[in-house]
């Protein structure tokens, strides 16, 4: 006899306050700050905005050039103003704007801001933002 057919579940994704997240981005401060700052303002995957290069920012034009992962179409984002700046103020070190700093580390960092940001403001909806929820 065969198992019965089963489609799983689909939940709605966990969105955030704006408040929620712009409390983030304030407690991580530095480079993460401006990382985060992108994820929301563009809606970029994380490694997306972790491979940047200083070239693909426009300081001029005020926009960032997206090149694609999974699949998806490159893209040109428009920036504000903060992030600009954010962006403009970092060390220019190397071609790359968040890359010596690996991916998993940001992940670590950004855990460990979140979760001690939670316990302070006695928030538990903080440990469920991911660099994903800010896509959404």
């Amino acid at each position: 006899m065969d198992p019965p057919i089963t489609r799983p579940v689909e939940k709605l994704p966990f969105i955030p306050t704006e408040q929620e997240l712009n409390s983030l981005i304030s407690a991580v401060g530095g480079k993460l700050a401006a990382f985060l700052l992108l994820l929301k303002e563009t809606g970029m995957r994380a490694g997306e905005a972790w491979a940047l290069k200083l070239t693909d920012i426009d300081f001029e034009k005020g926009t960032v050039r997206v090149t694609p992962e999974k699949g998806s179409n490159p893209r040109i984002f428009k920036l504000s103003s903060t992030p600009l700046a954010m962006l403009n103020r970092m060390e220019k070190k190397s071609e790359w704007l968040f890359k010596p700093w690996s991916l998993k580390n940001m992940r670590r960092t950004f855990s460990r801001v979140r979760n001690n940001l939670a316990f302070k403001l006695r928030n538990p909806r903080f440990k469920q933002i991911t660099f994903h929820t800010f896509r959404h």
